[in-house]
């Protein structure tokens, strides 16, 4: 069963009523989130940051991985999954593509320079402990008041994103620049 579904719909600003539907199966919000994700994880990471890491083996590990690489160079992704096979499966994928992609433990993969999140998980998979300091951490899969995939820290956060308001649990804001 896909993780992913969605349709966009567009309706007319005149009578309201729906003049068409794109059933794309999600892609375009898989697609958003890729390039929402690609597009912090470029711009809050250091210019100099080398490895990425990934946790998780699914489309949207893949999709962050292929959109950040078009906004920087990557030399080596680490990917973590709970399925050694899936790790296995995605890194043919990205090394397919050019990446130069391994799996990983999750202690080894913290210590990327770039950390992205991509699980449904309901218990952190990266310990904070094990982030290098310096590191820019994405948490894809943090989009449900359920999945917790990140730890609660009181570690110092040089320039934490945050969720504009309550009401727009997906959309994020860097303080002091507005929403």
């Amino acid at each position: 069963m896909p993780t992913n579904h969605g349709l966009v719909c567009v309706v007319s600003a005149r009578t309201g009523q729906i003049r068409t539907i794109l059933a794309d199966q999600g892609l375009l919000t898989a697609w958003r989130t890729a390039a929402a994700g690609a597009l912090a994880t470029h711009a809050m990471a250091r210019p100099a940051a080398g490895p990425v890491a990934v946790f998780g083996t699914g489309e949207q590990a893949r999709l962050q991985v292929e959109w950040l690489a078009r906004l920087r160079p990557i030399d080596t992704v680490l990917v973590h999954g709970r399925s050694q096979d899936k790790a296995w499966s995605l890194c043919e994928e990205l090394n397919a593509l050019g990446h130069q992609a391994r799996p990983a433990l999750a202690d080894e993969a913290a210590t990327a320079d770039m950390v992205v999140t991509t699980t449904p998980a309901t218990a952190p998979v990266l310990q904070a402990g094990d982030v290098r300091a310096g590191a820019h951490v994405t948490g894809i899969g943090t989009d449900m008041p359920h999945k917790n995939e990140l730890p609660v820290t009181r570690r110092r956060v040089d320039r934490p994103l945050r969720p504009s308001v309550a009401s727009h649990p997906g959309r994020r804001t860097i303080p002091g620049r507005g929403t």
